[in-house]
């Protein structure tokens, strides 16, 4: 009995001071002796217990800000927004100085951020720590491969995981969306490479017939029989496909596992609800422009077209290239034809 009444008095003077660690205890997974803290788990926790509504916001917010406190700039690898994992010792919490996936610590904590704000209202946080919520975003973004436009988890390794690239598309857009809310013009910025990835997700995992849980430069790899990452995988894209699941079909799972279902499939739920509500009395529209130009021009006036039909309230559903034609030395004619919804028609001059 006083051995744990000793260690409750620790646990209360460590979270005291260092609220990942009191998300971590909060959460009741198992926490080892030696166990290093993972802000990606954290960022599922504090998600999950927000979520619940089952404890104060402030412990929630606290957490944010000492994620936010902890930022990188930079990181070993010269990236700014990161965040490494950390361990315990001597009374202190000391950063490891490497992370397992930035892009996954990225996209949950923009989830965590966003259901945060929708409970409580805080939108002030966001005024306050713009620019590292953004720089955060952007960590994302920066981590896209070109060949596949799917999203690297680090910076130095060629790896593209399914389950990662989800949680940045749904993260990239619940950020879009908390941008808009309070009136800042890149929400379009973020949503439509949050509608990119998303393309890119369908196209590259989910091919011939095969579900791939991670592409490794050009190496594919097929679902297997492992509970992770195999079964975890699999479980994540039936949420993206819009399958519903028993409890019975997490019971192999564990905790943290359950917790990384969970809190997507609500991250994921809401992005659907708010394409909804976007969407309502809304037609679909078309619009056939030519550009003509080097790559580099084209591309800028493509995303000039694209910026004005989302900053005039429209959802931008698909952008075909219809036709390319050489044009003088080293120039393009392309014509594009883009889908989109819209209350009403948006002019193409």
């Amino acid at each position: 009995m006083l051995k744990g009444f000793l260690l409750a008095l620790l646990a209360i003077s460590i979270t005291f001071s260092f609220p990942m660690l009191d998300i971590y205890i909060r959460s009741n997974c198992k926490i080892g002796s030696n166990e290093i803290y993972i802000p990606y788990f954290a960022n599922l926790y504090a998600t999950k217990l927000i979520l619940d509504r089952k404890e104060n916001p402030e412990t929630i917010k606290e957490y944010i800000l000492w994620y936010v406190r902890n930022l990188n700039y930079p990181d070993t690898w010269g990236l700014t927004g990161t965040i490494y994992d950390f361990y315990f010792k001597d009374g202190r919490l000391l950063p490891t100085y490497n992370y397992d996936s930035a892009d996954s610590y990225a996209s949950t904590f923009l989830s965590l951020l966003y259901f945060y704000i929708k409970i409580t209202g805080d939108f002030e946080i966001i005024e306050q720590h713009l620019r590292e919520f953004k720089d955060i975003a952007y960590i994302i973004l920066y981590l896209k491969d070109n060949k596949y436009g799917l999203i690297k988890a680090l910076p130095y390794r060629d790896v593209k995981y399914l389950i990662d690239n989800l949680e940045s598309y749904v993260g990239l857009i619940l950020f879009s969306q908390l941008l808009k809310s309070v009136g800042d013009r890149d929400w379009y910025y973020f949503k439509r490479h949050a509608l990119e990835l998303k393309g890119s997700i369908k196209r590259h995992f989910d091919s011939d017939g095969v579900l791939y849980w991670a592409i490794e430069k050009e190496t594919k790899h097929p679902v297997g029989n492992q509970t992770y990452p195999d079964y975890l995988a699999i479980i994540f894209w039936r949420i993206f496909k819009g399958e519903s699941l028993s409890e019975g079909e997490l019971s192999p799972l564990d905790c943290s596992q359950v917790i990384a279902v969970e809190t997507f499939r609500a991250a994921y739920i809401h992005t659907i609800e708010l394409k909804k509500s976007y969407t309502l009395n809304m037609a679909y529209r078309c619009m056939i422009i030519t550009l003509e130009g080097n790559d580099k021009e084209i591309t800028e006036k493509l995303n000039e077209v694209l910026s004005t039909i989302e900053e005039e309230g429209g959802d931008i559903l698909d952008v075909e290239t219809s036709l390319v034609k050489e044009h003088g030395i080293d120039g393009l004619v392309v014509v594009y034809t883009i889908k989109y919804k819209s209350a009403r028609e948006v002019s193409e001059e």
